[in-house]
């Protein structure tokens, strides 16, 4: 089993999320975040949501910006986030509301 470091959080990101009636793509909004995310069946937008959340979080734990990114959006990690190892996986525990919008017919 490969090694995989976690990061909890105490919030809950907020994605709008809107199905494009014309090309069937979802596509999803975190604005709190700063975030988006697309794909071509729900299944495939919950996935994109999950990595850009990873990706997002990855970054700032290597920038050491994790703590202070949370607290400006008024959330908090909830137990001392380390440095993962270099090349070490990191998985976001960060629980999301979904709001879905049916995009109205042209």
């Amino acid at each position: 089993m490969s090694e995989l470091s976690l990061v909890r959080t105490q919030g809950v990101a907020e994605w709008e999320i809107v199905e494009d009636e014309e090309s069937g793509v979802w596509v999803g909004l975190c604005a709190g975040l700063g975030l988006n995310a697309d794909g071509r069946t729900f299944s495939e937008l919950q996935e994109c949501m999950r990595e850009v959340m990873e990706d997002l979080f990855t970054d700032l734990v290597e920038t050491g910006d994790l703590v202070p990114f949370l607290r400006e959006r008024g959330l908090e990690c909830s137990e001392e986030v380390v440095e993962a190892p270099s090349g070490v996986p990191l998985r976001v525990d960060m629980p999301y509301a979904k709001t879905i919008v049916r995009a109205a017919s042209a």
